[in-house]
């Protein structure tokens, strides 16, 4: 029998397979599990043939995912240890398959060795990011360690690799449940902020964005956290989606000075420079002493090449912080592009008296 009728006739195996396991027949899926399997071996003389045969091979997928299916009906069938060695096969035909990692964590999850099925969880993630399965039962079992804040986490991971999965949006719902019949909510949600944060001090914006989403989940009044998880968007591109987050922090803290300034950036990102420059402005209603805010301003008239005004804010930027060493450098640019390098060479100068190392300024040298 050809190869390609092999792989047809185990599909089609597989597929029935899964689909009397739909509707709980599973003496008749374990059948039609096995009988795939057979077929498959049947075409190797040994097993360290199968093993050989390379992992993007349609046919290996095909023979682990049998395995697989067997694997399920025998647990349904109270046969837990031949469940556990048909998975222990399959993972040592394809070591780095994503699926039987998940199963073999299903199967030590239902022995109640959480530890250990913890371990296959988050080997199978390491195997795929998005491991979706993955993710969920790492909840799961984080549940029922009592990990509630990272339980949190994962089922807000799975549910944004696929919003349609209700029984993810259901644990992150008995996480929060948990949390706040704990009466720790104000607490978690902290926690999950400062997890964020530190991540994002280290790049890892995407994993960030997830914490941020958990303390905003707990805490929905959270202007820091709404503008962190705006900052991890802009971060990685996202300005458009960005500015809605710092929106509504600005909405919760009309005066909280971060989110202004975050947004102002996002918006110059965005080439949207009369909305950057009014942004700024309601800033410094709040806060007229923000150097940042003046020098913001006059970066955006530099962008306009309305240089005169330009000068104007920078000047009033050091003004309220003479060692604010950008708006030093940014009023050098002015002067350079308007053929004054007596006045640059001057601003310059207090640059780097104030900070010798500071790159931008020394191009200019």
């Amino acid at each position: 029998m050809s190869t390609k009728i092999f792989e047809t006739l185990s599909q089609a195996m597989l597929a029935r397979g899964w689909n009397l396991v739909e509707r709980k027949q599973y003496d008749e899926a374990f059948n039609c599990f096995q009988n795939g399997i057979e077929l498959i071996k049947e075409d190797f003389s040994s097993d360290d043939e199968l093993v050989e045969v390379t992992t993007n091979n349609e046919r290996k997928q095909i023979f682990t995912d049998l395995l697989l299916g067997k694997a399920y009906c025998l647990e349904y069938l109270e046969k837990s240890e031949e469940a556990f060695s048909c998975v222990e096969y399959s993972l040592g035909i394809w070591p780095d398959s994503e699926r039987a990692w998940v199963a073999k964590g299903f199967l030590l999850k239902n022995r109640k060795e959480f530890v250990e099925a913890l371990r296959c969880f988050e080997k199978a993630i390491e195997i795929n990011k998005d491991s979706e399965d993955g993710w969920h039962n790492k909840g799961n079992v984080l549940g029922f360690l009592g990990r509630y804040v990272e339980a949190l986490y994962c089922f807000q991971r799975a549910f944004e690799i696929n919003a349609t999965n209700s029984l993810s949006q259901f644990g992150m719902r008995q996480c929060q449940a948990v949390i706040a019949k704990a009466g720790v909510t104000t607490e978690v949600a902290n926690e999950c902020y400062n997890q964020g944060a530190e991540l994002a001090q280290l790049n890892r914006h995407e994993e960030a964005i997830r914490w941020y989403k958990c303390a905003i989940d707990l805490k929905p009044i959270f202007p820091y956290a709404w503008t962190g998880l705006g900052t991890s968007f802009m971060q990685q591109g996202g300005f458009e989606e960005a500015l809605s987050y710092f929106e509504k922090a600005l909405a919760q803290d009309p005066k909280f000075l971060e989110a202004y300034i975050n947004k102002a950036y996002a918006l110059i990102q965005l080439d949207r420079l009369d909305q950057t420059i009014n942004t700024y402005k309601l800033a410094i209603d709040c806060n007229p002493q923000s150097a940042i805010c003046w020098n913001g301003i006059g970066r955006c008239y530099y962008l306009q090449d309305n240089y005169d005004r330009a000068i104007e804010f920078y000047d009033k930027a050091l003004a309220v912080d003479p060692s604010y060493y950008k708006a030093w450098k940014n009023r050098a640019e002015v002067f350079i592009r308007q053929g004054n390098a007596q006045k640059a060479a001057e601003s310059l100068k207090r640059c780097l008296q104030i900070k010798p190392d500071f790159i931008e300024a020394l191009f200019y040298l």
